[in-house]
């Protein structure tokens, strides 16, 4: 036993000289990586787990997992705040897992990664496509239109402003034609107005009295009574009025037109409105209904698919947080050094087949170069003797510039301390015999019992997380059923009150659609046939005969005596239509926009409940920007979402991790014998081995210049002796060429034979070093330095690995519940902002509103303005055109007679001119005739 025992203390000596020298060489050779492993000792002393239980604290050194208490270890370990870590007495501080490593020492750590990937929620994709607003061109009334507000809006100043019996609502809560717009009782409407009734009791007396002026004007023959005068005398005058009264009829037909225009194009429009209203507000409910769905999906997707995916990855996590923290472990631990370990020796085998082409290609380059070594010195030689022998200026230059002194002495051409593969290759298959891949093979196996030590701990930690979590799925789903059900209690009343707006006034386009559209067309035609009849008259009366103008003036009044009442009648008609539709429909207090107010009179047996809902409604009928719905049930008091603040689904003793029951500090990565056989190898052959041990050695630059450079300046000298002073030298010539042929020769038999196999080299080697070296060391060194991370592994295992364990795994329940605060935070967000932004809703319902007023009441207000407007202008026009009828019919009169009282034809001679007027007459023929009888 003394013998025994000496022995290993011996072999232990043995092994500390040879470390502590190694040691010494590497402090030399000024690596960082050597300088930084120095400072440890690589002996492995069996009591070092002894030495770490130091640092802990002294309770808690020698206490057995059974006696400690479990409600102290609750008190301890249980965390103030959802989040946050607690610090016991049996806990290592943060900077104590790993020296030089923030948090828990692990690599991801310190790149910004946090332990545990938190969770990706997918988006929620909007695939509900509104019908929107159709636009339909205003087609240049818009005008008109507001000139129509602009009279109603500041005529119509009682609320309410259309009295009651003129729009109703019927038992289905729609707008129709009350009793009093049946019956044509516009009484109370008028009085209540007087404006509008001294307008009306104008228009009706227009319309009773036109046509008895129509008969008087015909029956009395007005039209030929007109005052003919004398046109010599009256010319000038009669001219000047028939200008003045053209430009008026002119200036009164540029109205007419454009009330022309104006009636036909709303017309139009009324058309259009009438086959369109129903079907577009209807579409605007389908719109509101699109809306409902998309919202209800969208917090489906919510509640529930997110929450999905938020379990399946926290389950996921829990399920293999086992490997997780064993790898997290590792590499604290810096156990993943037998990993690379293992990877060193498994490659082992691979590296040989390499090293082996290595051997070759070195010996071959050996052998080359000693070759291409002894071959340029003999033509230095050669080349030396020859220049000097014949004196030539460019001999001595050439000996002089092109270092062919130093051709054989370059670096690159010694290659003596070029490593021996074969040294290398002998160490390779000495590790491959004696099996060195077991070594890291055994000690992963060993390291295994921590993992299935961790995958036992999790198994009581997890399942309790996991039961809440399936428990807050259905609190979530009940949860998004509340929701929905108070969305959806606002969005029906929402979207009934759009589909009443789409029947209102049903009963006025059933009773007044057939007859209307005949009408307004014989109204246009009117409107376009007196003013075609206008134009033709004045063109007439200036450009052609008076007379046919004057016909076609008169055609144009008795047409017009004809129709004016007609025309004043159907502008009426639409005026007392467009004036309480307006009030009814379009005044933004009227009865459409109002309509839930009328509606929820006497419905609601919760008052106060179903004041909210309509509040609601009607603000989701004005939401702009930047709003959604839960703002608006928030901000009516229905439903605030940051009530899901206040779900917990984690209790306190969710959070409660003891200590691992199993015990690390007996745990041994590695045997005392197969350190030892590790240390052999760290001094053995391969121990020098890395790549930069040959590139260091070989180098493209063979020589000073490339051989064909010499051979060309040789060939070139040789020239030169051909002539002049130094012309001659027979042999020195023959010398010369024969140096250049060897160094062609040279150069394509080794120097790029050379070349290839150094480029080989390089490959090779950089592939073995990828191959059995660690951080581009030696492998001698690579093999220390992670002998010396299992050594490190032990002592972190031995002494804090149950206390890593513990703090993972705390740190998982704490993550777990940072995740479901953050989805939701999460849940919060969105649904205050993503969910259901009411801008579309709005447009929807404002659409079906506005429909009404834009395409229906609109058009009709412009038709009576134009309408009337064209009427009430022709009241002058018809003054207009007698006196302008009766000029055309005096400039043109029939032979006239003798008029003794007209001083200028008296005293004028048949066909002479007056002297004082000047005015041309023509000759009397009967005056003429008179005075030729009377001179027979």
């Amino acid at each position: 036993m003394k013998r025994q025992r000496y022995f290993l203390s011996s072999r232990k000596i043995w092994v500390l000289r040879v470390i502590v020298i190694g040691n010494l060489l590497v402090h030399l050779t000024g690596s960082i990586v050597a300088q930084a492993v120095n400072q440890k000792d690589l002996i492995v002393e069996e009591d070092f787990a002894e030495e770490l239980l130091k640092d802990l604290p002294e309770d808690l050194g020698e206490v057995p997992p059974e006696a400690v208490e479990e409600d102290d270890l609750a008190d301890k370990q249980m965390p103030s705040n959802r989040g946050e870590h607690s610090r016991s007495s049996d806990t290592f501080k943060v900077d104590e897992w790993r020296e030089g490593f923030e948090g828990m020492g692990t690599v991801h750590e310190q790149m910004g990664v946090s332990h545990w990937p938190e969770v990706q929620y997918t988006k929620y994709e909007y695939k509900t496509k509104f019908h929107g607003q159709t636009i339909h061109p205003k087609m240049g009334m818009e005008p008109i239109f507001n000139f129509t507000h602009y009279i109603f809006q500041n005529t119509l100043t009682d609320p309410p402003y259309i009295p009651d019996g003129y729009v109703v609502t019927n038992n289905r809560d729609i707008l129709m034609l009350g009793q009093k717009s049946e019956m044509n009782d516009w009484r109370d409407l008028l009085w209540r107005y007087f404006l509008y009734l001294f307008w009306v009791a104008f228009l009706l007396t227009l319309i009773i009295i036109i046509p008895f002026i129509g008969v008087c004007y015909c029956c009395f023959c007005c039209c030929r009574r007109c005052s003919k005068g004398c046109p010599p005398c009256t010319r000038s005058r009669e001219t000047r009025l028939r200008y003045v009264y053209g430009l008026l009829l002119f200036i009164l037909i540029v109205p007419l037109i454009v009330c022309t225009v104006v009636a036909f194009l709303t017309n139009k429009m009324i058309d259009r409105g009438m086959k369109e209203s129903t079907y577009t507000m209807r579409r605007s409910s389908e719109d509101i209904c699109r809306y409902q769905e998309d919202v209800r999906k969208h917090i489906y997707h919510l509640f529930a698919n997110n929450y999905e995916e938020l379990m399946n990855h926290l389950n996921y996590l829990l399920t293999n947080a086992h490997d997780h923290i064993f790898l997290d472990m590792s590499d604290s631990s810096d156990a993943s050094g037998l990993q690379e370990l293992k990877r060193i020796m498994d490659n082992m085998v691979s590296a040989r087949v390499l090293m082996t082409n290595v051997n070759v290609m070195e010996k071959e380059m050996r052998y080359l170069i000693s070759q291409l070594r002894d071959g340029v010195r003999g033509v230095k030689r050669e080349i030396t003797y020859s220049c000097h022998m014949s004196a030539h200026p460019r001999c001595q230059d050439f000996l002089k510039s092109s270092s062919i002194e130093f051709i054989d002495t370059t670096r690159c051409i010694h290659i003596d301390q070029l490593p021996n593969s074969t040294v290398y290759l002998t160490g390779m298959n000495y590790i491959i015999d004696k099996r060195y891949t077991d070594i890291p093979n055994n000690a992963i196996l060993r390291l295994q019992a921590v993992k299935d030590a961790v995958s036992k701990e999790l198994k009581r930690a997890a399942p309790p997380i996991k039961l809440n979590l399936q428990r807050g799925r259905d609190v979530f789903l009940y949860k998004a059923n509340v929701i929905r059900g108070k969305i959806d209690t606002v969005l029906n009343d929402l979207y009934f009150s759009s589909l009443r707006s789409s029947e209102s006034f049903e009963n006025l386009y059933e009773k007044y659609a057939n007859d209307r559209s005949a009408v307004n067309l014989i109204v246009c035609i009117i409107l376009a046939l007196i003013s075609v009849i206008l134009i033709s008259g004045l063109i007439c009366g200036c450009a052609a005969s008076k007379q046919a103008g004057a016909v076609i003036l008169l055609f144009a009044l008795i047409v017009i005596f004809c129709a004016l009442s007609f025309i004043i009648l159907v502008g009426l008609f639409y005026f007392i239509m467009g004036l309480f539709i307006y009030g009814g429909a379009c005044e933004p207090s009227g009865h459409l926009r109002k309509l839930d107010t009328l509606i929820s009179v006497g419905h609601g047996n919760n008052a106060s409940t179903d004041m909210q809902i309509q509040q609601a409604t009607m603000a989701l009928q004005g939401c702009g920007l930047n709003k959604n719905v839960f703002n608006i049930l928030h901000d009516n008091s229905i439903y605030d979402v940051t009530e899901l603040a206040q779900i917990e689904l984690f209790d306190d003793k969710d959070f409660f991790i003891g200590l691992m029951y199993d015990d690390f500090s007996e745990i041994k990565l590695m045997l005392e014998e197969e350190k030892l056989r590790l240390t052999e190898i760290i001094n053995g052959s391969l121990s020098t081995y890395r790549s930069q041990l040959y590139t260091q050695n070989i180098c493209a630059g063979l020589t000073p210049r490339p051989l064909t450079w010499y051979s060309e300046e040789l060939r070139s000298i040789v020239t030169d002796l051909y002539s002049g002073y130094y012309s001659g030298h027979w042999n020195v010539r023959v010398a010369l060429n024969n140096a250049a042929m060897s160094l062609d020769v040279y150069h394509n038999q080794f120097v790029i034979p050379i070349q290839k196999l150094q480029e080989s080299m390089r490959r090779t080697l950089n592939r073995i070093d990828s191959l059995i070296l660690y951080n581009n060391n030696n492998f001698g060194f690579s093999i220390k330095v992670l002998l010396q991370y299992v050594v490190n592994a032990e002592k972190f295992i031995q002494s804090k690995g149950k206390y890593f364990v513990r703090e993972l795994v705390r740190n998982l329940t704490m993550f777990c519940a940072e995740q479901t605060d953050e989805y939701i935070e999460m849940l919060i967000v969105k649904c205050n902002k993503e969910v259901g932004p009411c801008e579309p809703l709005a447009k929807a319902y404002q659409s079906s509103v506005h429909l009404v007023c834009e395409n229906l009441v609109d058009p009709i207000n412009g038709f009576w303005l134009g309408v009337l407007c064209f009427a009430l202008v022709l009241l002058p026009l018809l003054f207009v055109l007698h006196r302008l009828m009766c000029l055309y019919r005096i400039y043109s009169p029939a032979p006239a007679g003798l008029v003794g009282t007209c001083p200028v034809c008296i005293s004028r001679t048949p066909g002479g001119y007056d002297d004082n007027a000047r005015i041309t007459l023509p000759d009397n023929p009967q005056l003429g005739h008179y005075k030729r009888k009377k001179k027979d």
